[in-house]
């Protein structure tokens, strides 16, 4: 009979392959308007790694959907510690930015909602957001989606009452490295990044702990 070795080995490679199968590629970006300045400027947020960052072991992260035109690198450690910062607008055009969430934690959400993976964790972390809010958790939905109509329609069947930017152009994803999506960074009180793309139940568990920090 097989070792338990070659067992879990042939495991593995069925899980890998299941994962792939079920990723889905961006829809191809829509050309830029290069007088346009970019709508996002931040610290170096990870000055040491050239890929997407992940505070998980791979096998514990959700799967995603990659970017399309972006290189698929291996994921490194990310630099935790740094001090984002984030300047775009929100869906009625008023500002929206890290400065207004200053003494909360934040979770920026980078999503879709023809994206499989985000659709299945949105009511996470509407569960998440409605527990933790009174206790100073907020959330900044960045969206991917190319049809406004279809965004819109997904916030409300979820329930997602945060504030949301619309992210047609993916410059927000650019400039945060972000190669595929649901991708979350979880900043804390002080401002400084505490863990990136947790999810579920490592978001539920992680949270507790960056509240009671001050």
């Amino acid at each position: 009979p097989p070792s338990k070795t070659a067992r879990s080995g042939k495991a593995g490679k069925r899980k890998v392959a299941r994962r792939a199968a079920t990723t889905l590629p961006l829809p191809p970006r829509p050309r830029r308007d290069p007088t346009l300045k970019p709508t996002v400027t931040f610290q170096p947020l990870f000055p040491n790694r050239a890929a997407v960052a992940t505070a998980l072991p791979q096998e514990y992260a959700p799967e995603t959907t990659p970017m399309e035109g972006v290189p698929q690198e291996a994921p490194v450690q990310a630099s935790m510690g740094e001090r984002p910062t984030l300047n775009v607008t929100d869906l009625q055009g008023r500002p929206l930015n890290l400065e207004q969430y200053r003494g909360k934690v934040v979770l920026i959400d980078f999503w879709a909602s023809w994206c499989p993976p985000c659709r299945r964790e949105a009511p996470q972390v509407v569960r998440l957001y409605n527990q933790y809010r009174s206790q100073g958790f907020e959330v900044i939905g960045i969206s991917r989606d190319r049809d406004p109509r279809a965004m819109h329609a997904f916030i409300r069947q979820v329930g997602m009452s945060w504030r949301h930017h619309f992210d047609a152009s993916g410059q927000v994803l650019d400039a945060y490295s972000v190669s595929g999506i649901p991708h979350t960074f979880l900043i804390g009180r002080d401002g400084r990044l505490i863990a990136e793309n947790l999810w579920s139940a490592e978001l539920a568990r992680a949270l507790p702990a960056a509240l009671r920090r001050r």
